[in-house]
């Protein structure tokens, strides 16, 4: 990939046999991995093969050469507000914060206001000069919108390097509580299926999809009741959507997630990042972060599975802070 004018960029690839017979605009975003198709609009996309320019739904051939050129969409800016969410922990590289459901994490399409990432720049001072980006200050990864829990941010570009290199190199220990449909099998179990875009349903994903990446989500069950499991979940792999994508592929979908499996509307997405255990800038020994079940997720389970929940685990190295509502 390469600038050629101000604002536009070229990619070339040479298709090969796995990926002959795809669309041109499902081998963009699948494959090199540009943007998804939605986008494409918007960066005024054109597309040659072989040097002769074609249409976006034509079929590819192994050996051919894909040019691609696209413009970078205008810049959003995010605006420092005050934005209601717990902090669990903070000094002076991270913040980790226990985010409430429905908050979206960074500005986008249809949310330019109310983020995290809002909330983060209205809280830390000089945050976004800092990065010198105001979109995605200081983000190291994100929770999809209605799911709860910890997440942590840096205060500065040496902290996000520190931090997204354990990301990166799977050293980091996530665990999350889910309610799934359905009596789960089994006591443990480690799921290990590629995941990529549904060929079928664009905006979805799908296990063994073509040109899917690696996932593997370990499992335990913790308890079950009215046909319903809870388990723990630990990815070791961070794509898309994986623990909902797995648990359905399992035809136990989470409960309340409308995308891969059957929301009533009674119930919540009840998945939950229960833990992040990781080592914090400047630190050698890592340090693990808890956040408490949100209260319509532990209501839905009975008494006995709430409390061994509440009572089992608690973080090895607590912070030294007392935990305070920003906004």
């Amino acid at each position: 990939m390469h600038p050629t004018d101000a604002g536009q960029f070229e990619r070339s690839a040479t298709v090969d046999d796995e990926h002959a017979g795809m669309r041109v605009d499902v081998y963009l975003s699948d494959v090199l991995d540009l943007f998804h198709r939605s986008q494409i609009a918007h960066r005024s996309v054109t597309v040659a093969v072989d040097g002769a320019p074609v249409k976006l739904s034509r079929r590819l051939r192994a050996g051919q050469l894909v040019t691609v050129r696209y413009t970078t969409p205008p810049p959003v800016h995010a605006e420092a507000q005050p934005v209601g969410f717990e902090i669990l922990y903070e000094d002076a590289d991270v913040v980790v914060i226990n985010k409430p459901r429905g908050l979206v994490v960074h500005p986008g399409a249809g949310n330019r206001s109310g983020t995290l990432v809002n909330g983060l720049l209205y809280h830390v001072q000089g945050l976004g000069e800092r990065f010198g980006d105001q979109v995605r200050p200081g983000i190291v990864h994100r929770l999809d919108k209605d799911t709860t829990g910890v997440l942590i941010a840096a205060k500065s570009p040496a902290a996000l390097d520190a931090l997204a290199r354990q990301f990166a190199h799977r050293t980091t220990e996530k665990r999350y509580l889910a309610v799934v449909t359905g009596m789960l099998k089994g006591a443990d179990a480690t799921i290990d299926a590629p995941i990529g875009r549904d060929p079928r349903h664009r905006q979805r994903f799908a296990v063994n999809a073509p040109a899917g990446k690696p996932a593997v989500t370990r499992y335990r069950v913790i308890g079950r009741f009215d046909r319903r499991t809870l388990v723990e979940l630990r990815p070791e792999t961070g794509r898309t959507h994986q623990l909902r994508v797995h648990m359905a592929s399992l035809g136990c979908p989470i409960v309340g997630d409308a995308i891969y499996g059957r929301s009533s509307g009674d119930d919540p997405l009840l998945l939950h990042a229960w833990s992040l255990r990781i080592v914090l800038p400047g630190e050698s020994a890592a340090r693990e972060f808890v956040a408490q079940v949100p209260e319509d997720f532990s209501t839905r389970l009975p008494q006995a599975l709430r409390r061994r929940i509440e009572t089992s685990y608690a973080p090895a190295q607590p912070s030294t802070e007392a935990p305070r509502t920003e906004g």
